[in-house]
């Protein structure tokens, strides 16, 4: 095994699409100069959004795409929190212990709201009587949005450039994070054995 740790393939080409994207967004492309955003076609024009749902969807794609190579044989989980408690599982990585998880699922709620709620907590998020773990979603929910430091105006979320900063922070952060427990690990990088 080399001393220093390797990047696994998955998340070299992780950090390009969250390096890319945010240059793209600090160009001011893919935004409010005359063409709607790709996420909210017609509602809005938000370059801001826009980055924010792509920097979140490159991050769940390394973290899903990782946990497959990293554990072929097991189910693949559909949220976030099933995810983190398979990396655990699989890995022996728990993510979810990271401090800037909790920021992390604070822009993947944003997401989720801007995505199903045309910007506005979903009724889901804001269920009472809906559960995640031991607590109502509603307090999770405004946790995870109160740790990544997201404006919200009554039930809306507001993004700005410096959120969309702090979200490429906080996801490149973690895969790199995440990408050097599993070299520790000896868990392959990008087919190869460690």
């Amino acid at each position: 095994m080399p001393d220093a740790p390797t990047l696994s393939t998955l998340a070299e080409v992780a950090l390009r699409r969250l390096t890319a994207r945010a240059a793209m967004h600090a160009a001011g492309l893919g935004g409010p100069v005359g063409e709607p955003g790709r996420h909210l076609p017609a509602r809005e024009l938000d370059s801001d959004v826009n980055a924010l749902v792509d920097l979140v969807a490159v991050t769940e794609s390394y973290f899903a795409d990782r946990l497959a190579e990293a554990a072929p044989a097991a189910q693949q989980p559909t949220t976030w929190h099933a995810r983190a408690k398979a990396w655990r599982d699989a890995t022996g990585f728990n993510v979810a212990a990271d401090p800037r998880w909790p920021v992390l699922m604070g822009f993947v709620e944003a997401r989720n709201a801007l995505q199903h709620g045309l910007g506005r907590l979903t009724e889901l998020q804001l269920d009472p009587t809906s559960r995640r773990g031991r607590e109502p979603r509603r307090t999770q929910v405004l946790r995870d949005l109160a740790a990544c430091g997201l404006v919200l105006n009554g039930d809306r979320v507001t993004v700005l450039a410096r959120d969309v900063e702090r979200c490429l922070a906080t996801c490149r952060e973690l895969v790199l994070t995440a990408d050097q427990a599993l070299w520790r690990a000896g868990v392959a990088t990008g087919g190869q054995s460690c």
